[in-house]
């Protein structure tokens, strides 16, 4: 009796140790959150250059474990219409690279937006939001322009020569001389003071605007998102927004838990949402098989179900870069796919004017006329150091690559897909009823046909019925696969497997008799880098053009506790004063910033 007493006390504190677990665990999702930091190089743009930040990840916490391996940037106008769109892949919770600022860029204000998926949970008012002015290299009236007040929200700057004797500074920016001539190596070292913490820094050196303080900045209104911004799903111009957006708060009502979330974090890969609706009542059907595959050499497939609110998700990882994507509901002939846009913002860029003021115009002319020279030069600031991220992966394969193959090319030419089944496909049985073609797959074990038609795909794609490619004749067909066995898919079955690949990507003429829908995926941009090949080690030919950057220098380096580096550049042929501007998020969440200065004096 006592064994049993002690024996149920044991299940008992182990059930309340299961129970608090899994309270601590649902606590703990409910209680996590993510915070985006961007730093740019600068705050003042040329139409036609580039735009270089530095994007940081930290939990709500302040603390940099953060779930999220994705981010998106936006770049939009006063007009709230995006110029760009970027995903970011991030490694060690930080993504670097640059935004072209294309020459057709009118003169104005401009926000960049950053933010994770998973952010998208608590509304657009907890983005990260940077205002930047850019101006129009062709625009010279500029007493007519209303100049914004722009301001990095992260550019606390601490004068490096307060810095020492604060036991309060983090950062210390020591540069070797205080004026340089043109084209003369600079060296500047850069230290840790009362760190006590990992600290990624970005570090830019460009020319110093004339004016400062409310002379030309002023803080942006935390008022510029809208206070009642939604989190909800943005949808194409095929669904009615207002309709899903109401279906989306029953979904949350439903679930009455804080740590329901409808964007999910992004660990993986980019995650593809969208929602299957009734075409008649513009509901979410619940419960519906969506397909996803891509054209691709080998047959491919993810499927799932929808929920039952109609809301579906896939993950899309390295495999689909640069490819598109099919997405196709079997079940019902009457539903609309409907895809939920990540880059799609409800609240509205609200910019802070401000008149121009006299003493900035000879410095914008100045800019506008050193754009025009490195263009004429061929001299570029940017370098794409890698594509689209690289991997082994491939998409979702549905057969061992053993398959019984067959090249029509080895046989005589053959007008349709009719006769190339009859005369060289002998797994394969279509019959014609009624102008209605019908497909069996031998069965290998029992070498009797199945009782319902195989899984068809053309060019990797999953199609609905055999009559969809019975035109193709065997000069169309680069191979055929069959499978004659039961294949299973996940939770689904089939009775047989037929995959022909054109020569030509004969998906692309398919008629479609369910919904489908054909997009591209939002895949990580490429990655780069600020590149100048500067004086020091430059070649002969670029030794001999004109270089009047007034960017020196742009950076991204990793600080450890009480750590001194050092970063080395040339001077440009611009001469004036040149702000060394550093920022960073030390590991607890605690952002750092220092600010020197030079001069640049002619030969």
């Amino acid at each position: 009796m006592k064994k049993v007493f002690l024996y149920n006390i044991v299940l008992i504190l182990l059930l309340f140790n299961f129970i608090e677990n899994a309270v601590g665990q649902i606590f703990k999702e409910t209680a996590y959150s993510e915070k985006a930091y961007l730093h740019s190089d600068r705050l003042i743009y040329i139409a036609g250059e580039d735009l270089f930040y530095n994007f940081y990840l930290m939990n709500g916490s302040g603390k940099p474990d953060v779930r999220s391996r994705f981010a998106y940037l936006i770049l939009r106008n006063e007009e709230s219409r995006a110029i760009s769109e970027i995903c970011l892949n991030l490694k060690n919770n930080m993504a670097s690279g640059s935004i072209y600022l294309p020459d057709t860029l009118t003169t104005g204000s401009y926000q960049i937006v950053a933010f994770t998926n998973f952010m998208r949970n608590k509304g657009e008012e907890t983005f990260c939001t940077n205002e930047i002015f850019i101006i129009n290299r062709f625009d010279k009236d500029l007493n007519k322009l209303k100049l914004n007040g722009v301001v990095n929200q992260q550019r606390t700057f601490v004068d490096s020569n307060l810095i020492a004797n604060s036991v309060k500074a983090s950062l210390l920016l020591t540069p070797e001389k205080t004026k340089y001539v043109q084209r003369q190596k600079i060296r500047v070292g850069i230290e840790g003071v009362n760190i006590s913490s990992v600290a990624p820094i970005s570090i830019s050196v460009h020319e110093k605007v004339p004016i400062s303080g409310m002379d030309f900045f002023a803080p942006l209104p935390r008022g510029n998102t809208s206070k009642d911004s939604s989190s909800f799903v943005h949808l194409d111009e095929q669904f009615d927004l207002q309709t899903f957006q109401n279906l989306l708060r029953k979904v949350s009502v439903s679930k009455k838990e804080e740590s329901h979330c409808l964007y999910y974090v992004e660990a993986n890969g980019v995650i593809l949402q969208g929602i299957v609706l009734n075409s008649d009542n513009q509901q979410g059907i619940g419960n519906a098989t969506v397909f996803l595959s891509t054209p691709d050499t080998i047959a491919n497939l993810q499927f799932t179900k929808t929920d039952n609110f109609g809301v579906f998700r896939f993950l899309i990882n390295h495999s689909y870069n640069g490819k598109s994507i099919f997405l196709r509901c079997m079940d019902y002939p009457k539903a609309s796919i409907a895809l939920d846009d990540k880059f799609s913002l409800k609240s509205t860029f609200k910019p802070s004017k401000y008149a121009m003021n006299p003493r900035l115009i000879p410095y914008i002319l100045k800019c506008q006329n050193i754009v025009n020279i490195q263009k004429t030069y061929q001299i570029k600031l940017s370098k794409e150091v890698s594509n689209q991220v690289a991997s082994n992966k491939i998409p979702s394969r549905v057969y061992p690559p053993k398959a019984n193959t067959i090249y029509p090319s080895d046989y005589v030419e053959l007008p349709n897909f009719f006769e190339v089944s009859r005369e060289i496909i002998q797994s394969l049985k279509i019959r014609n009823k009624h102008d209605m073609y019908m497909a069996n797959m031998l069965n290998e074990k029992t070498h009797e046909f199945f009782d319902s038609p195989p899984l068809i795909f053309l060019d990797g794609v999953p199609i609905e019925n055999i009559g969809q490619i019975i035109t193709l004749g065997s000069d169309k067909i680069k191979k055929i696969e069959t499978v004659s066995s039961e294949r299973y898919i996940g939770g689904m079955y089939f009775k047989g497997i037929l995959a022909v690949f054109s020569k030509n990507m004969e998906i692309n003429n398919v008629h479609w008799e369910t919904p489908h829908r054909l997009i591209q995926p939002i895949t990580p941009n490429p990655v780069t880098i600020y590149y100048r090949p500067g004086f020091l080690n430059a070649d002969v030919d670029y030794q001999h053009k004109p270089d009047f950057s007034q960017l020196l220098h742009w950076e991204v380096l990793t600080l450890q506790a009480n750590e001194k580096k050092y970063i080395e550049f040339s001077a440009s042929d611009d001469i004036g004063e040149f702000d060394i501007e550093a920022n960073g998020i030390l590991s607890d969440g605690t952002p750092v910033s220092a600010k020197a200065a030079i001069k640049i004096v002619p030969n």
